[in-house]
């Protein structure tokens, strides 16, 4: 099963301040970009309960599915 966003952002977080981690940190002058696979829709239909990725959605407003 794959990861959720946000598990994935703080295993993340936890190997850049971690010094015995065992991923090596990208030097400070490289971008990395990160595409969401089904754009925008799928991303609310997926993450609209996590309080740390999103705040204040209205079902009234994104909640058609046509977004």
């Amino acid at each position: 099963m794959p990861q959720t966003y946000a598990k994935r952002r703080n295993a993340e977080k936890e190997t850049a301040t971690n010094p015995d981690a065992t991923q090596p940190e990208q030097p400070k002058d490289e971008q990395e970009v990160i595409v969401l696979r089904g754009g925008f829709t799928e991303f609310q239909s997926a993450f609209k309960d996590d309080p740390e990725l999103v705040e204040k959605w209205r079902k009234e407003v994104w909640g058609s599915g046509y977004f």
